[in-house]
Protein backbone atom coordinates (compact mmCIF):
# COMPACT_ATOMS: atom_id res chain seq x y z
CA UNK A 1 0.00 0.00 0.00
CA UNK A 2 1.14 3.79 -0.70
CA UNK A 3 -0.04 5.64 1.31
CA UNK A 4 -0.34 9.74 0.99
CA UNK A 5 0.94 11.48 4.16
CA UNK A 6 0.69 15.04 3.17
CA UNK A 7 -1.50 16.11 5.80
CA UNK A 8 -0.67 13.86 8.66
CA UNK A 9 -3.95 13.56 10.30
CA UNK A 10 -5.71 12.51 7.60
CA UNK A 11 -3.59 9.93 5.81
CA UNK A 12 -4.92 8.18 2.40
CA UNK A 13 -4.32 5.22 0.22
CA UNK A 14 -3.30 6.76 -2.99
CA UNK A 15 -2.00 3.01 -4.92
CA UNK A 16 -1.76 -0.74 -4.01
CA UNK A 17 0.41 -3.44 -5.84
CA UNK A 18 0.15 -7.30 -4.80
CA UNK A 19 1.30 -10.16 -6.53
CA UNK A 20 -1.20 -11.82 -8.98
CA UNK A 21 -3.43 -14.59 -6.87
CA UNK A 22 -3.71 -12.87 -3.78
CA UNK A 23 -6.06 -10.54 -4.24
CA UNK A 24 -10.01 -12.42 -3.61
CA UNK A 25 -11.46 -12.12 -7.22
CA UNK A 26 -7.94 -12.78 -9.31
CA UNK A 27 -7.68 -14.55 -12.09
CA UNK A 28 -3.99 -15.59 -11.71
CA UNK A 29 -3.40 -18.62 -8.86
CA UNK A 30 -0.49 -18.21 -6.58
CA UNK A 31 2.91 -19.96 -6.92
CA UNK A 32 2.55 -23.07 -4.93
CA UNK A 33 3.28 -22.75 -0.82
CA UNK A 34 6.62 -24.34 0.16
CA UNK A 35 6.46 -27.64 2.06
CA UNK A 36 6.44 -27.20 5.83
CA UNK A 37 7.81 -26.35 8.04
CA UNK A 38 9.45 -23.93 4.91
CA UNK A 39 5.93 -22.49 4.33
CA UNK A 40 5.64 -18.65 5.46
CA UNK A 41 3.31 -17.49 2.26
CA UNK A 42 4.00 -14.58 -0.41
CA UNK A 43 3.63 -11.39 1.58
CA UNK A 44 5.83 -7.89 1.33
CA UNK A 45 8.34 -8.08 4.42
CA UNK A 46 10.74 -4.85 3.75
CA UNK A 47 10.17 -1.98 1.13
CA UNK A 48 12.80 0.24 0.74
CA UNK A 49 12.71 3.41 -1.13
CA UNK A 50 15.56 6.24 -1.77
CA UNK A 51 15.56 9.16 -3.26
CA UNK A 52 18.45 8.46 -5.91
CA UNK A 53 15.45 6.48 -7.45
CA UNK A 54 12.18 7.83 -5.81
CA UNK A 55 10.08 6.08 -8.92
CA UNK A 56 11.51 2.31 -7.58
CA UNK A 57 10.65 0.25 -4.69
CA UNK A 58 12.83 -2.62 -3.71
CA UNK A 59 10.94 -5.24 -1.48
CA UNK A 60 11.57 -8.87 0.15
CA UNK A 61 8.63 -10.68 -0.34
CA UNK A 62 9.29 -13.64 1.74
CA UNK A 63 8.13 -16.74 0.02
CA UNK A 64 8.17 -14.59 -3.34
CA UNK A 65 11.82 -13.77 -3.62
CA UNK A 66 12.98 -10.44 -5.05
CA UNK A 67 10.43 -7.44 -6.34
CA UNK A 68 11.12 -4.57 -7.74
CA UNK A 69 8.46 -2.00 -8.56
CA UNK A 70 8.13 0.98 -10.51
CA UNK A 71 5.99 3.59 -8.33
CA UNK A 72 6.73 6.59 -10.73
CA UNK A 73 2.55 6.49 -10.72
CA UNK A 74 1.84 6.02 -6.99
CA UNK A 75 -1.79 5.09 -8.18
CA UNK A 76 -0.80 2.25 -10.01
CA UNK A 77 2.63 0.17 -9.24
CA UNK A 78 3.49 -1.81 -11.72
CA UNK A 79 6.33 -4.92 -11.90
CA UNK A 80 9.38 -4.20 -12.89
CA UNK A 81 11.01 -7.97 -12.30
CA UNK A 82 10.86 -10.72 -9.96
CA UNK A 83 13.43 -12.79 -9.06
CA UNK A 84 12.21 -15.77 -6.88
CA UNK A 85 14.48 -18.63 -6.41
CA UNK A 86 12.83 -20.40 -3.73
CA UNK A 87 13.14 -23.32 -4.07
CA UNK A 88 15.86 -24.85 -4.33
CA UNK A 89 16.47 -22.26 -1.17
CA UNK A 90 14.36 -21.93 1.44
CA UNK A 91 12.40 -18.65 1.06
CA UNK A 92 12.12 -15.99 3.72
CA UNK A 93 13.62 -13.22 1.27
CA UNK A 94 14.06 -9.85 4.18
CA UNK A 95 15.86 -6.80 2.82
CA UNK A 96 16.66 -5.80 -0.63
CA UNK A 97 19.24 -3.20 -0.66
CA UNK A 98 20.48 -1.12 -4.13
CA UNK A 99 23.80 0.36 -4.71
CA UNK A 100 23.00 1.82 -7.30
CA UNK A 101 26.64 3.53 -7.98
CA UNK A 102 27.26 -0.54 -8.96
CA UNK A 103 24.16 -1.69 -10.66
CA UNK A 104 23.89 -4.15 -7.45
CA UNK A 105 21.37 -5.31 -4.73
CA UNK A 106 22.72 -6.86 -1.63
CA UNK A 107 19.72 -9.49 -0.27
CA UNK A 108 19.29 -11.34 2.62
CA UNK A 109 16.81 -14.26 3.66
CA UNK A 110 15.90 -14.39 7.11
CA UNK A 111 17.29 -17.44 9.07
CA UNK A 112 13.96 -18.17 11.22
CA UNK A 113 14.30 -21.44 12.36
CA UNK A 114 16.62 -22.88 15.57
CA UNK A 115 19.62 -25.25 15.41
CA UNK A 116 19.79 -23.67 11.17
CA UNK A 117 16.81 -26.00 10.30
CA UNK A 118 16.30 -23.59 7.22
CA UNK A 119 19.93 -23.38 6.29
CA UNK A 120 21.20 -22.45 3.66
CA UNK A 121 19.88 -18.68 4.94
CA UNK A 122 22.22 -16.57 2.95
CA UNK A 123 23.07 -12.96 1.67
CA UNK A 124 23.45 -12.54 -2.08
CA UNK A 125 24.84 -10.38 -4.65
CA UNK A 126 22.47 -9.67 -7.56
CA UNK A 127 23.16 -7.53 -11.03
CA UNK A 128 20.64 -5.14 -11.92
CA UNK A 129 22.51 -3.75 -14.33
CA UNK A 130 19.54 -4.93 -16.83
CA UNK A 131 16.61 -4.38 -14.24
CA UNK A 132 14.18 -6.29 -15.76
CA UNK A 133 16.47 -8.94 -15.60
CA UNK A 134 18.20 -9.54 -12.22
CA UNK A 135 21.07 -12.13 -11.76
CA UNK A 136 22.46 -14.05 -9.08
CA UNK A 137 26.09 -13.34 -8.69
CA UNK A 138 27.50 -14.65 -5.45
CA UNK A 139 26.95 -14.96 -1.59
CA UNK A 140 28.74 -14.51 1.09
CA UNK A 141 30.58 -16.76 2.65
CA UNK A 142 29.56 -18.85 5.50
CA UNK A 143 30.53 -17.77 8.83
CA UNK A 144 33.74 -19.68 10.37
CA UNK A 145 33.15 -22.27 13.14
CA UNK A 146 29.17 -23.18 11.79
CA UNK A 147 29.09 -26.18 12.89
CA UNK A 148 29.83 -25.19 16.39
CA UNK A 149 27.34 -22.85 16.01
CA UNK A 150 24.96 -25.38 14.96
CA UNK A 151 25.46 -27.31 18.16
CA UNK A 152 24.77 -23.79 20.31
CA UNK A 153 21.17 -23.43 18.48
CA UNK A 154 19.17 -19.96 18.30
CA UNK A 155 18.53 -19.34 14.73
CA UNK A 156 21.85 -19.15 12.40
CA UNK A 157 21.70 -17.34 8.80
CA UNK A 158 21.35 -13.77 7.41
CA UNK A 159 18.64 -11.37 8.81
CA UNK A 160 19.59 -7.78 8.22
CA UNK A 161 22.19 -5.36 6.93
CA UNK A 162 22.70 -1.87 6.94
CA UNK A 163 20.18 -0.01 4.73
CA UNK A 164 22.35 3.01 3.90
CA UNK A 165 19.11 5.03 5.25
CA UNK A 166 19.51 8.55 3.12
CA UNK A 167 19.12 10.84 6.70
CA UNK A 168 22.14 12.80 7.51
CA UNK A 169 24.38 10.52 10.09
CA UNK A 170 24.05 7.33 8.16
CA UNK A 171 27.13 5.95 6.61
CA UNK A 172 25.95 5.43 2.73
CA UNK A 173 28.61 2.17 2.36
CA UNK A 174 28.66 1.12 -1.90
CA UNK A 175 31.82 -1.28 -0.80
CA UNK A 176 31.11 -2.84 1.90
CA UNK A 177 28.22 -4.93 3.72
CA UNK A 178 27.22 -4.67 7.56
CA UNK A 179 25.63 -7.65 8.44
CA UNK A 180 23.33 -9.44 10.56
CA UNK A 181 23.74 -13.46 11.11
CA UNK A 182 21.44 -13.92 14.59
CA UNK A 183 23.76 -16.92 16.66
CA UNK A 184 26.39 -16.02 13.92
CA UNK A 185 26.79 -12.79 15.28
CA UNK A 186 27.73 -9.39 12.94
CA UNK A 187 29.77 -10.13 10.09
CA UNK A 188 31.36 -7.60 7.90
CA UNK A 189 32.03 -8.22 4.32
CA UNK A 190 34.24 -6.43 1.14
CA UNK A 191 32.31 -6.44 -2.02
CA UNK A 192 34.84 -4.40 -4.32
CA UNK A 193 34.69 -7.82 -6.23
CA UNK A 194 30.85 -8.48 -6.04
CA UNK A 195 31.51 -11.89 -7.75
CA UNK A 196 33.93 -12.93 -4.54
CA UNK A 197 32.69 -11.22 -1.18
CA UNK A 198 35.10 -11.21 1.60
CA UNK A 199 34.60 -11.39 5.22
CA UNK A 200 36.93 -8.79 6.58
CA UNK A 201 35.27 -8.47 10.24
CA UNK A 202 32.90 -10.16 12.37
CA UNK A 203 31.58 -9.97 16.20
CA UNK A 204 30.33 -13.18 18.23
CA UNK A 205 29.52 -11.82 21.76
CA UNK A 206 28.88 -13.85 24.95
CA UNK A 207 25.41 -15.65 24.72
CA UNK A 208 23.31 -13.90 27.17
CA UNK A 209 21.93 -16.35 30.45
CA UNK A 210 19.27 -18.16 29.22
CA UNK A 211 19.04 -17.82 25.72
CA UNK A 212 20.19 -20.34 22.96
CA UNK A 213 22.84 -18.51 20.80
CA UNK A 214 22.77 -14.66 20.53
CA UNK A 215 20.53 -13.10 18.23
CA UNK A 216 21.83 -9.90 16.63
CA UNK A 217 19.61 -8.90 14.19
CA UNK A 218 19.54 -5.73 13.41
CA UNK A 219 22.72 -3.08 12.27
CA UNK A 220 22.84 0.74 11.87
CA UNK A 221 26.16 2.35 10.95
CA UNK A 222 26.89 5.84 11.54
CA UNK A 223 28.94 8.97 9.26
CA UNK A 224 31.60 8.11 12.04
CA UNK A 225 31.57 4.34 11.18
CA UNK A 226 30.66 3.58 14.84
CA UNK A 227 27.97 -0.10 13.97
CA UNK A 228 25.34 -0.17 16.43
CA UNK A 229 23.66 -4.23 16.74
CA UNK A 230 20.96 -5.23 18.85
CA UNK A 231 20.64 -8.57 20.16
CA UNK A 232 16.33 -9.22 19.87
CA UNK A 233 16.42 -10.68 22.81
CA UNK A 234 17.97 -10.44 26.52
CA UNK A 235 21.49 -8.97 24.83
CA UNK A 236 20.59 -5.48 24.36
CA UNK A 237 22.60 -2.76 22.13
CA UNK A 238 26.48 -3.17 21.03
CA UNK A 239 28.30 -0.06 20.03
CA UNK A 240 31.07 -0.97 17.96
CA UNK A 241 34.30 0.14 16.52
CA UNK A 242 35.65 -1.14 13.37
CA UNK A 243 39.44 -1.46 13.20
CA UNK A 244 39.86 -3.54 10.38
CA UNK A 245 42.17 -2.88 7.53
CA UNK A 246 39.85 -2.64 4.67
CA UNK A 247 37.89 0.68 4.73
CA UNK A 248 33.85 1.21 5.64
CA UNK A 249 32.82 2.81 2.07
Amino acid sequence: MIVDLADPARPKEVGRWWLPGQRKGDAAALPPRHPAPFDFGYLPHHPLCYPERPDRAYLGYIDGGIVILDISDKARPRLVSRLDYHPPFPGFTHTVLPLFERNLLVVTDEATGDHGIDWPKRLWMVDVREEKNPVMIASMPTPDGFEELHRIGGRIGAHNIHENEPEPGSARLQNTVVATWFSAGLRVYAIADPYRPEEIAAFLPATPEGQRGCRISDVFVDDRGIIYAADRARGGLYVLEYTGKHPLN
